[in-house]
């Protein structure tokens, strides 16, 4: 990692980028409101992708700036294109591939948008904020929590905030916590400092209230990633936000909410009992998922096609009613088959690979940052190998978003090498 100063350069503002800050901005009314089967992040999305798009052709340029691991990503698309061959529902197929290539797109846009690395640190500072403001609302949905069978496995009351499940706060709240705790770091001005802070600090408050073991799981795997690559260059300001949270942050949790930190030392036992939850039997839906995967192999059940697939299908035993298959890579195997999974594993891969090279070749400023975009992405897929949360468009569009950056960060990383930071005709 570089740690030669970083000169971010002017902020050259744009309809494209302005359009951009108002879809990031608007993230968390993303189910609000909603025109026919699309809601307002979908609409959002699609208006900076047209509007960048026509901007980009007019002058000339190509529609989106490239990116190594963009090929891998075409062929997920691809793929979950031509998986609408076995599909029951074609009306629910069609929806789904929609919504997956303009989640694509709008990654590219971001990338395409942002380049310059004062764009994407305003455009996550917009983020930070309106995180802030999900956090304060998360926690004013927090009912009188209470068990509902022993070892804390089921729980009522938790906190869901503009979610439709608990889960999904959660994955939210992680996500939150790893690029407000990188902004924290890199901050060169005290007000985005404080408000990075708080936003981490708010996000940590509700992981914890929305009782979500994958999340925890997610948000542990991410914070040890983050804390391991920054401390070398943040080491004060690391070990501040450890002893907070230790010698601080804990004790009052103890003593503020004790019956919830009794539920939270059950909860945490509970991770290793898949099946505690009588409402959500995992072992019996994995099982589901990879009958599917059987059933057709190479192209899989159709998009969108697990939940209505899991009850039409003949079984004996115990009947499933599960909207999703727990586990990110066996609900994209299931839809999609196992092509496509092995295709998400490699952009995965691909873009590890850049994260690499990049951590090594940008100003640590930037490097820190793309760090805190690995981290955040990290805690989503470490949660979806006991969860998935992103049928929820908040929280698809808000991936999308982060990859976005991250390619805008590597992208420069690869600049670095021959002394070029692309600025582009129109962004």
């Amino acid at each position: 990692m570089n740690s030669q100063s970083v000169c971010w350069g002017p902020v050259r503002w744009s309809f494209p980028f302005a359009g951009l800050l108002a879809c990031v901005a608007a993230l968390p009314l993303g189910v609000a409101l909603s025109l026919g089967p699309l809601n307002l992040i979908h609409l959002t999305a699609a208006a900076v992708i047209v509007i960048s798009v026509i901007s980009r052709v007019v002058a000339g340029t190509t529609p989106w700036r490239w990116h190594p691991s963009a090929i891998w990503l075409l062929g997920l698309l691809l793929v979950y294109l031509a998986s609408m061959i076995t599909t029951r529902d074609p009306l629910t197929a069609a929806h789904t591939v929609l919504i997956s290539i303009l989640g694509g797109a709008l990654a590219l846009t971001v990338h395409t948008v942002c380049v310059t690395a004062a764009r994407w640190r305003i455009m996550l500072t917009v983020l930070i904020a309106s995180g802030t403001l999900v956090a304060v609302y998360g926690f004013a949905t927090r009912g009188a929590v209470q068990a509902q069978s022993a070892g804390a496995g089921a729980l009522s009351g938790r906190a869901v905030g503009v979610f439709t499940d608990p889960n999904q706060l959660g994955t939210f709240s992680a996500v939150l916590l790893m690029i407000a705790w990188a902004q924290a770091l890199v901050a060169r001005n005290w007000p985005i400092r404080i408000l990075a802070i708080l936003c981490a600090v708010l996000s940590a408050v509700n992981l914890v209230v929305s009782f979500s073991r994958g999340a925890w799981l997610g948000a542990f795997a991410g914070a040890l990633l983050l804390m391991v690559l920054t401390v070398k260059y943040y080491r004060k300001w690391t070990l501040r936000i450890v002893a907070l949270a230790t010698v601080v942050g804990i004790p009052a949790f103890l003593i503020a909410a004790p019956p919830e930190s009794s539920l939270v030392t059950g909860r945490l036992l509970s991770i290793f009992e898949p099946g505690s939850n009588p409402n959500d039997n995992r072992p019996f839906i994995y099982r589901e998922a990879y009958r599917q995967i059987q059933e057709h192999p190479v192209l899989g059940q159709g998009p969108g096609s697990f939940s209505p697939t899991s009850l039409l299908a003949e079984r004996t035993g115990m009947a499933v009613d599960a909207v999703h298959a727990h586990n990110l890579f066996l609900q994209v195997a299931a839809e999609a088959g196992v092509v496509a999974a092995a295709l998400l594993v490699m952009f995965a891969a691909v873009l590890a690979q850049q994260t690499w090279k990049m951590w090594t070749e940008v100003p640590r400023y930037e490097a820190a940052m793309g760090m805190g975009l690995v981290s955040a992405l990290l805690s989503v897929l470490v949660q979806g190998m006991v969860d998935y949360t992103l049928g929820n468009p908040i929280l698809y569009f808000l991936v999308w978003i982060v990859l976005g950056a991250l390619f805008a960060v590597t992208k420069r990383a690869r600049d670095a090498k021959t002394n070029r930071f692309e600025e582009g005709t129109v962004q």
